[in-house]
């Protein structure tokens, strides 16, 4: 047996080394949680998420038209909504409140789906709308997308929102049977939703539709302000 093994200096090191070890554990939770404040103190507003997908930023003139609308309203924090933010800038990621994007299933990089599923669980939110103009299968865009969500989250429950979920009395009351049959999915963490899917493609079709832009503004003022009080 090696003496140098069980020398008083040797033995002092190694219980100096292992008392770092466990401290270190026990201050873990606590630095996650300060991280985590800490990005959620630098959020507000929302992006838009670059993803591979070629129309990743389809819907820049309504995007641009909705800004102005939420600017008109009394009662919403200050507000914004960048251009364009990528998903391999977790820190970038985190200075918004919610990331919006038309095909999320465009994002393939692990390291990617990593930093999004690390935004939503620090207080995020992801907010999918379908758009006919960028995937015309509805149905395969509706399955692709709750697919993701259950890899993303795991555990997660993945809710079809009925009409009194706050979503809907966020800013305005909105009648969901008058918006839209189609579904508007929620992925949970414990009480708060961290991703929603929206099949009525709220930023779908407008200059084709123009009955249909003041519900969209309310649904999407909603949406917004959820997002940032969440």
């Amino acid at each position: 047996m090696c003496r140098n093994c069980h020398s008083p200096g040797e033995a002092g090191t190694r219980r100096r080394f292992l008392s770092q070890i466990v401290a270190g554990a026990l201050a873990a939770p606590a630095l996650l949680r300060a991280a985590s404040v800490r990005a959620a103190a630098r959020r507000g507003g929302a992006a838009r998420l670059i993803t591979p997908n070629f129309n990743w930023n389809f819907h820049i003139r309504q995007e641009r038209q909705f800004v102005g609308y939420l600017k008109s309203l009394p009662g919403l924090p200050p507000v914004s909504f960048e251009g364009g933010v990528r998903p391999d800038q977790l820190e970038k990621l985190c200075d918004y409140s919610i990331l919006c994007t038309n095909y999320l299933t465009a994002v393939k990089n692990p390291d990617h789906l990593s930093n999004l599923r690390e935004y939503a669980l620090q207080g995020g939110v992801i907010y999918i709308d379908h758009c006919t103009g960028v995937e015309p299968d509805r149905d395969l865009f509706e399955r692709a997308h709750l697919a993701c969500f259950a890899a993303l989250f795991p555990g997660s429950p993945i809710r079809r929102l009925g009409p009194r979920h706050p979503l809907f009395s966020a800013y305005y009351p909105v009648d969901l049977d008058d918006l839209s049959a189609r579904p508007i999915y929620g992925v949970f963490d414990d009480d708060r939703m961290i991703a929603l899917l929206s099949m009525v493609g709220l930023f779908c079709g407008w200059p084709d539709r123009p009955w249909f832009v003041p519900k969209a503004l309310r649904m999407l003022t909603n949406i917004y302000a959820y997002g940032v009080k969440s």
